[in-house]
């Protein structure tokens, strides 16, 4: 009978050990923060921690390619946030600094979303305008490759 017992606590034990085990795995995975990278790169990544901008840009070793003036490398970035980057190049429109005239040179920005975006401002990244009313996932996507912070 004792042994039949001792049997039964150390089938017991062991469970309890496994799912201890189990919820330590779980705890490390819902840890781990994935970023999409578009643009010049595309690539998703995946951090420990929520990573910065620059903490992506570095990852990526991309710096002296990318149009960093288009970026806050400050930005923490949150798990599944999607990170746009652009390659360097001339005649970029500052989305926190244009007028409404510039703003408008972009096909499909009218007066009306110029004022709008500028209303919006200051813009921390280039997916906050995705928050001005009008612009949805297709007319940013549209946006995007002509703008800069």
């Amino acid at each position: 009978m004792l042994k039949k017992w001792l049997c039964i606590a150390l089938f017991c034990l062991f469970a309890w050990f496994q799912s201890q085990s189990r919820t330590q795995e779980s705890e490390v995975e819902k840890k781990k923060i994935v970023i999409h990278v578009e643009g010049m790169v595309e690539k998703t990544l995946v951090f420990d921690q929520e990573p910065t901008v620059q903490m992506v840009i570095d990852e990526l070793g991309v710096g002296h390619e990318a149009a960093l003036e288009c970026l806050n490398m400050t930005v923490v970035l949150s798990h599944e946030d999607h990170l746009y980057i652009q390659k360097k190049q001339e005649g970029l429109i500052s989305l926190n600094k244009a007028s409404k005239v510039e703003l408008m040179e972009i096909k499909g920005i009218g007066e009306k979303r110029a004022e709008a975006i500028i209303a919006a401002r200051p813009f921390s990244r280039l997916e906050d305008l995705l928050n001005v009313k009008g612009i949805g996932e297709k007319s940013y996507q549209n946006y995007r490759p002509y703008l800069c912070l």
